[in-house]
């Protein structure tokens, strides 16, 4: 009997059976050069297409199948990727060596500001909160070494930030994404709606409120999601379908650039997450925290308008 070979579902070309391609459980077939193209535009988009995924039905390939015909230079950077999904992000969190794709998953309440990376071809000491690479090098016998020991302690100054700076950090996150009440995914919002459907878990939720359908306010719950976007004028729980919609009623607002909406509604976030940082730390422990991490400098000058700035979102 003739052997008809198999074929690629993205190129279409005959293969034979026993071609370096990868298939998922219901034989939809992928040929090596196919998945050269598919593993590169993973990497570009790591957040919703890692773990890699049928291109047909959309089942999680085999990981062993995957890192078979993965390019070796990026085999550390997709086994980072898969385990920060592999995760119970509650109880664990995944720390990366800042010099090379070692990883290491710790346990969520670890709050140790030095890593020793394990890698052969890496071995370096460093420190999360400066982000300054120890003179020392990384090895099981030379952790606990008296050299090692004494760099380690001149970074106690680090850990004396490490909450300050972890505060930091969440309060810099409104202003550069919204995360899905589903699954936890951050992105920033196109042109389109403000009505998202999140490319990772498929929860429908409200850019603006952050809710999911099931939470976000309307006239019942079997009601449809879109009864969430009416009546936003005068019910503060309520909210508009586009962001230029708000100019109607407040004039703050821009009526026809969506974009720099986006960018103003962004900032509001953040202030509001900042407002809150600066009533629990002085500006003098802020100044000494900008002397460790050197970004944070640039928000020196506006702290007197986080302060001050009209931070309602929508004045009805």
């Amino acid at each position: 009997m003739e052997n008809k070979g198999i074929d690629c579902l993205i190129c279409y070309g005959e293969y034979e059976n026993k071609h370096g391609g990868i298939s998922c459980s219901q034989d939809h077939f992928c040929c090596q050069d196919c998945f050269g193209n598919m593993a590169q535009d993973m990497f570009e988009h790591s957040q919703t297409k890692i773990p890699a995924k049928c291109f047909e039905c959309q089942e999680e390939l085999n990981k062993d199948q995957v890192l078979k015909l993965m390019d070796s230079t990026k085999v550390g950077l997709y086994k980072l990727y898969c385990a920060r999904t592999e995760i119970d992000p509650k109880s664990q969190k995944v720390q990366k060596c800042p010099y090379c794709t070692y990883y290491e998953i710790w346990d969520i309440n670890n709050n140790s500001h030095i890593f020793y990376c394990q890698e052969d071809s890496c071995r370096k000491v460093c420190c999360f909160i400066c982000n300054r690479k120890l003179k020392v090098a990384s090895s099981s016998k030379d952790k606990e070494s008296i050299e090692v020991q004494e760099e380690v302690l001149s970074h106690s100054k680090c850990a004396a930030f490490l909450t300050m700076q972890a505060d930091w950090e969440t309060a810099m996150s409104p202003g550069q994404q919204r995360k899905c009440p589903g699954c936890g995914l951050g992105g920033t919002k196109d042109e389109d709606c403000t009505k998202m459907t999140c490319v990772r878990c498929s929860t429908l939720w409200c850019y603006i409120c952050g809710m999911s359908e099931a939470q976000v306010e309307r006239e019942s719950v079997d009601s449809n999601f879109g009864q969430h976007f009416l009546g936003w004028e005068t019910n503060s729980k309520r909210c508009p379908k586009k962001l230029t919609y708000i100019a109607k009623v407040d004039k703050r607002w821009d009526s026809e650039d969506e974009e720099a909406n986006t960018e103003y509604f962004h900032k509001i976030l953040q202030y509001k997450a900042m407002r809150e940082f600066f009533s629990e730390y002085t500006e003098e422990q802020f100044q000494n925290l900008c002397e460790i991490v050197p970004e944070a400098k640039d928000y020196l000058d506006k702290i007197e308008e986080v302060m001050t700035m009209d931070l309602e979102l929508i004045k009805r």
